[in-house]
């Protein structure tokens, strides 16, 4: 009788762990002005808005343990908490990357889905410049700014220009784009 019941406690046990959900991706981003660390569940950000009326991305963000829905305004750098409206603004570092991991994860997915069939290489193994800066580096093709380099700099370009957009990874590896009138090839 003891090894019946063994049996039924061992797939019990099997049971609730094959059935669990998929964990969410957490990512730590630091530590907010208040002293809580802020975590964003990498799984939750979604582009919501159509691109050129204003980048606003959906995602859900941990303050310690408090989970907190928001909607994050990509263009004025602001997040607005379900259920209320005041507009929060960074106030530290983890906030600043609460705000610009979200809105990278949500364009580089955007940016995934409408380019799934086209791989991603590097375009021709040659050294390009930005030659006359500063130039802006875009989350998307003519969007919102993710970095603005600011001297000469050498940068690689992957993948098929998209109407004279160029991908990059010239903002500290974070996927942009810049347009072709910004660089030159020098080799």
């Amino acid at each position: 009788m003891n090894k019946l019941r063994l049996i039924g406690l061992a797939i019990a046990l099997l049971a609730a762990f094959v059935s669990q959900p998929a964990q969410a991706e957490m990512l730590v981003l630091g530590t907010a002005s208040t002293g809580e660390t802020v975590t964003l569940d990498t799984d939750s950000v979604s582009l919501w808005t159509p691109v050129g009326t204003g980048l606003f991305v959906s995602a859900t963000y941990y303050l310690d343990n408090e989970k907190i829905d928001a909607t994050i305004s990509c263009r004025n750098k602001y997040w607005v908490v379900e259920g209320d409206s005041t507009h929060y603004t960074p106030q530290s570092q983890a906030t600043q990357n609460l705000i610009s991991t979200a809105c990278r994860i949500a364009f580089n997915s955007q940016y995934r889905q409408s380019n799934q069939s086209q791989p991603s290489q590097r375009t021709r193994e040659r050294t390009w410049i930005v030659y006359d800066p500063p130039s802006n580096v875009r989350y998307s093709p003519n969007g919102e700014v993710l970095c603005t380099i600011r001297k000469i700099t050498r940068v690689w370009l992957y993948g098929n220009p998209v109407d004279g957009w160029y991908r990059t990874t010239a903002c500290e590896g974070a996927d942009g784009w810049i347009h072709e009138s910004q660089i030159k090839l020098v080799d």
